[in-house]
């Protein structure tokens, strides 16, 4: 009996200390195999769909370096994305151009380059909101041009005075000599035989009249700095789309990518 005893204690003893003995507690983890491999790393339909993914989206990126780029210069040049007396149905239209809308493709980078496509994002809502703060600049501006009121090229000269206050070239000018005359009116001009049209002549003439008010110059000026903003904004994004285009590999999930 008290060997037998003796046995039952030291079995017990020995199976505590392989309890308490760490390399028994904690187990490895099983060998990895071929079936925990994600499809999309093994399965050469998989691979493919990527890469011709990665292809596709390649061309959105160009088409945004593109456009973004002509975006930065517009708004350095003429300072306006789209002109600010035009319908809000053109604006946009413009801007659903500018970002490709016309392309469920473009929808899909956030799937992919998620920082870039946040910042995207904002570069649209700060066009939008440049061009409501231009038009309100231009309607402002419009109320000093009352003696235009009947005549089609008041538009025209208010724009003009908007751009000349923004720092950007305003193109209005009235031309000529005893035989013929040429002007510029903002988007429209030509020339036509002596004496230039009463009507071109107002308008011209109440452009170089306008004087700005304080409010309108310290909202010249807030513009200015606004469009150069989104204008440097835009130029940084098509550098991104750029650099983006070389990409070799495709991270992120979407519907392009399954496989059946």
């Amino acid at each position: 009996m008290g060997v037998v005893l003796n046995n039952v204690i030291a079995s017990k003893v020995a199976y505590d200390n392989r309890q308490q003995s760490p390399s028994a507690s904690v187990q490895s983890p099983p060998p990895r195999t071929s079936a925990a491999t994600p499809r999309s790393e093994s399965d050469p339909a998989a691979l493919a769909a990527r890469e011709k993914h990665l292809s596709d989206l390649r061309q959105v990126l160009e088409g945004d370096d593109r456009q973004f780029k002509n975006l930065a210069g517009r708004l350095k040049d003429d300072g306006v994305v789209v002109e600010p007396e035009s319908p809000k149905e053109q604006e946009e239209a413009e801007v659903k151009d500018r970002f490709q809308d016309e392309s469920p493709l473009s929808f899909d980078l956030a799937n992919h380059f998620e920082s870039y496509a946040v910042r995207r994002s904002k570069l649209r809502g700060a066009v939008h909101a440049y061009t409501a703060n231009l038009r309100k600049l231009y309607a402002k501006v419009n109320e000093q041009f009352t003696v235009l009121d009947k005549l089609s090229g008041r538009q025209q000269a208010a724009l003009g005075a908007v751009k000349q206050c923004t720092g950007r070239a305003p193109n209005v000018f009235l031309r000529g000599d005893a035989r013929s005359y040429w002007f510029g009116l903002g988007n429209q001009g030509g020339n036509g035989p002596a004496p230039p049209p009463p009507e071109i002549v107002a308008c011209v003439r109440a452009f170089e009249a306008f004087k700005m008010t304080p409010d309108v110059e310290a909202a010249c000026k807030r513009l200015r700095l606004e469009s150069e903003k989104v204008s440097g904004i835009a130029r940084m994004l098509a550098s991104e789309a750029k650099d983006l285009t070389f990409r070799t590999s495709l991270s992120g999930n979407c519907r392009y990518l399954k496989v059946e």
